[in-house]
């Protein structure tokens, strides 16, 4: 559990046959930034990534990490983001991105509807010669033609991905809500001259 300022900055985790992992970076600045999580044959690892919202790396739970994911069969890899938590990660699978069994991303705290504005990059490496078998992942789409699976990566996120039910009321709700206040005022108001004149003339 990473819940405080840099409490895991630049952190080199080798977990490569732990039986299940949980790693957690809260909204604190730079919880995890930098370092390398190696979980090549670890049976299970789910990895929690929160952000607050603020446009910097102070504000992203998991920052520039790098993590081996888990390549056996029987092996399970899970990423949850919310908000700007999950900012430049990149991604080592011999696989490729199909050993991703889910994504969750809750939109809450990025102040964007859309997931491209809150990770910045996803760079991912595939099959053993990392160096040259890459592509990057925009949040949208990716730079390559599917290289390394990078559009299951794009559909797991979009099956995982909720929009923020407390976010700001947009412009246009506003002045809606702003006329139907005002119409109701100026109902009531007539009612009660209408009241008061029938009042006045008794």
């Amino acid at each position: 559990l990473c819940d405080d300022d840099h409490s895991c900055y630049e952190i080199n985790i080798d977990v490569t046959n732990a039986n299940q992992i949980d790693v957690t970076a809260t909204e604190h600045q730079a919880a995890i930034y930098g370092g390398t999580i190696h979980a090549e044959h670890a049976k299970k690892f789910d990895i929690t990534c929160r952000g607050s919202g603020d446009y910097n790396y102070y504000g992203y739970g998991c920052n520039d990490v790098s993590l081996y994911l888990p390549q056996d069969d029987d092996s399970e890899f899970n990423l949850n983001c919310k908000g700007t938590g999950c900012e430049s990660l990149t991604f080592y699978s011999d696989n490729g991105m199909s050993v991703i069994d889910s994504i969750t991303f809750d939109l809450c705290g990025c102040d964007s509807d859309d997931t491209d504005w809150c990770i910045d990059d996803w760079y991912l490496h595939c099959d053993s010669a990392y160096d040259y078998n890459y592509d990057t992942f925009w949040g949208g789409s990716c730079s390559g033609y599917d290289s390394c699976g990078c559009q299951t990566m794009l559909d797991k996120l979009n099956d995982g991905t909720t929009q923020c039910i407390d976010k700001r009321l947009k412009v246009g709700q506003i002045i809606g809500i702003t006329i139907g206040v005002t119409f109701a005022i100026i109902c009531l108001c007539s009612i009660y001259c209408r009241v008061c004149g029938k009042e006045a003339r008794r």
